[in-house]
C-alpha cells in the first residue's frame, strides 16, 4: 500500500503534467489496452484451474525487513507502474476534482490491499470449480470490454 501511496503522491506533485503529451498519452493508452487484452486472455485460459487451498508456511522475519522488500516488490512491479501510468494519463485527460479523485484512489487502494485479500482467503474454499470457472469468463470479458473500450478512445476521439 505504500508504493502505490507513493506513486499517488508522484501524480500529485505533478506527474500527471508531464502526460499532456498527445503523443505520450496515445501510447500509454494503445500499452494500456493491451495489457489489459493480456490479463484478459491469461485470465480466460487459465479458467478450468482448479482452486486450491494451501496451509502457507510462516516464517519469522525482521519486520522491517519484511516491509522493504514488500515495499520493493510493489514499487518494481511492472503491473503496478502500468497502472498508475494510465491513472495518471487518465487524470490529466479529464478535469477532475482533486479531493474526490484523492478520496476515490485512496478508498480503492485501501480496499485493494485490505478488503479484496481477506474476502478471497475467507471464501476461496466455497466457491465451486463450475462457478470459478464461470467467474474467471466474466472478469475476462470484462477486462476485454475495458481495453476495447480505451483502444476505441484512441482511434476516433
Amino acid at each position: 500500500m505504500s508504493a502505490d501511496i507513493f506513486y499517488l503522491v508522484l501524480i500529485l506533485a505533478g506527474l500527471a503534467g508531464f502526460m499532456h503529451n498527445p503523443d505520450l498519452l496515445n501510447a500509454i493508452g494503445v500499452f494500456g489496452s493491451l495489457f489489459l487484452l493480456y490479463l484478459a486472455y491469461g485470465i480466460y485460459k487459465n479458467r478450468a484451474n482448479k482452486l486450491t487451498v494451501q496451509t502457507p508456511t510462516v516464517h519469522t522475519k525482521n519486520l522491517f525487513k519484511t516491509y522493504t522488500q514488500g515495499f520493493a516488490l510493489t514499487l518494481l512491479n511492472p503491473y503496478t507502474v502500468i497502472f498508475w501510468f494510465s491513472i495518471a494519463g487518465y487524470a490529466a485527460n479529464k478535469d477532475l476534482h482533486t479531493g474526490f479523485t484523492l478520496f476515490g484512489l485512496i478508498s480503492a487502494i485501501t480496499l485493494w490491499t485490505t478488503v479484496m485479500p481477506y474476502l478471497v482467503h475467507r471464501s476461496k474454499h466455497k466457491i465451486p470449480q463450475s462457478a470459478s470457472k464461470y467467474l474467471s469468463v466474466f472478469s475476462a470479458l470484462i477486462l476485454f470490454g475495458f481495453a476495447l473500450s480505451l483502444f476505441a478512445d484512441l482511434l476516433f476521439f
